[in-house]
């Protein structure tokens, strides 16, 4: 089956997006062993120049449009000078990779090595989340909860409207009926602490609870956003404590943060590793860069946790969002740790702005 289709891919004439890729990587490693042929005293540049010089002859019968593979001028040719020019292309590419062969080599030694630690470490996170979780909370109480912010902002909206219709007229009637509004608000609040007293909850929820309760009982809560404050921190940590595989109280939050940027790192790095065999080449330099990467990841991502609202990302709050969704950010910080890197000097620059110069009059 797979020797059908080989044979039936060296026969087709290849497509303008093939050849382009065929170009790129060739020019790419062309370069990589131009810069080693010099660093390295050997015979690789007398081996690189016949290569050099049959690609040079090959790239000028590929038609080009604003630096591209013009696709329409590439189909007008005749299918057998394209199937000439793609098997032309694979078989200088091949060449180069045997060039470059020893740094392969090392590539997919490392490449097995990082697969093997990811693979350690999903099966020692898997083996350690068999325990129950610290706290898995009922479906009655969730259910019981979101019922309740619900009578409560229904009861603000009733005391909302009555307040309006007595700034018209203020009548007994009207009086009596915000009073009684006002102490239904205030005993659903109570309520409401009740059904969630017991559950591990952040300070930030419980910091809202206390605001909103302090509001009812003086009757304020309908010119605050403080139950809606309070609604967008306590259903996601809700949601939350009812994951049962994730650990979820509040120590166990941090660990799987950091747990879930190590996988992302290795994810990563395999994918970048992946990516450079693919083309041909790889770099022993980038190794010291990717156990650095591997090491500091977890520490790196729990730091912008810690301080994100100094990194300016406004599109995510991790105090609004549940824990599978902290970890699926963790993964992702982890996953792309150079771009994360950025986020730390974007922090740095926040608390120790770049002294500006003195300027001479100054001096």
């Amino acid at each position: 089956m797979f020797e059908t289709l080989r044979s039936w891919c060296s026969k087709r004439p290849s497509t303008a997006q093939e050849i382009a890729g065929h170009v790129d990587k060739i020019s790419s490693l062309l370069s990589k062993l131009k810069e080693k042929a010099e660093c390295v005293k050997t015979g690789l540049s007398e081996r690189l120049k016949p290569i050099q010089d049959k690609y040079d002859d090959t790239k000028k019968k590929v038609p080009f449009k604003d630096g591209n593979v013009d696709a329409d001028a590439w189909q007008g040719k005749p299918e057998p000078e394209r199937k000439e020019i793609g098997e032309t292309l694979r078989c200088l590419f091949k060449e180069l990779t045997c060039l470059n062969a020893e740094e392969l080599c090392v590539g997919k030694f490392y490449f097995f090595i990082f697969f093997f630690l990811l693979l350690i470490a999903s099966v020692v996170y898997v083996k350690l989340h068999k325990p129950s979780p610290p706290t898995v909370v009922k479906p009655a109480l969730i259910s019981g909860v979101a019922k309740q912010v619900r009578d409560i902002e229904l009861d603000i909206a009733a005391l909302k409207k009555a307040k309006n219709e007595a700034g018209n007229k203020k009548t007994p009637d009207l009086e009596k009926k915000i009073d009684g509004l006002k102490k239904q608000v205030e005993g659903r609040i109570k309520e409401l602490r009740a059904k969630v007293d017991g559950l591990d909850l952040s300070f930030e929820s419980l910091r809202l609870l206390g605001v909103a309760e302090s509001e009812g009982e003086r009757g304020e809560i309908t010119e605050t956003d403080s139950l809606e404050n309070l609604k967008k921190v306590l259903l996601p940590e809700l949601e939350s404590l009812r994951e049962v595989f994730l650990w979820n109280d509040r120590r166990g939050r941090w660990y799987e943060i950091a747990w879930w940027a190590e996988i992302g790192v290795l994810v990563g790095i395999l994918f970048y590793i992946a990516g450079c065999l693919g083309r041909g080449s790889f770099s022993r330099q980038e190794i010291a860069m990717f156990w650095t990467e591997a090491l500091i990841a977890p520490v790196v991502v729990l730091i912008i946790f810690f301080l994100f609202v100094l990194t300016g990302i406004t599109g995510i709050s991790p105090a609004t969002t549940s824990i599978q969704g902290n970890v699926g950010f963790a993964f992702i910080f982890g996953f792309a740790i150079r771009r994360t890197l950025g986020l730390l000097d974007i922090i740095k620059k926040r608390i120790f702005p770049d002294p500006s110069p003195t300027s001479d009059a100054a001096k």
